[in-house]
């Protein structure tokens, strides 16, 4: 359970910050607007459903219910890394 909200909960905070660009930029310096990548944003997405198939269908195998419990939670915070504060800062949207 602590693995789906700590996933569900860096994926969600991704979806805000690239789906409130617009409220940034109007009130917001433009220096600190983030401006969330396409791809990061579908790539959220594509875990979301993941992480909702695996809510709804149980997986009957313990070593890969265990295994995807230990690394889901990874792959969302690398994501939400990678692309909410790296790729903002190095690599800015013109």
């Amino acid at each position: 359970m602590t693995a789906i909200v700590n996933s569900l909960g860096s994926l969600l905070f991704i979806l805000l910050v690239a789906h409130s660009t617009s409220y940034q930029e109007a009130n917001w310096p433009a220096g600190r607007v983030v401006h969330v990548r396409d791809w990061v944003v579908h790539a959220t997405y594509a875990l979301g459903a993941a992480l909702l198939w695996m809510a709804v269908v149980p997986i009957r195998d313990e070593r890969r219910r265990a295994f995807l419990a230990a690394w889901f939670p990874w792959a969302c915070w690398a994501l939400l890394i990678v692309g909410v504060v790296v790729m903002p800062m190095f690599f800015p949207a013109s």
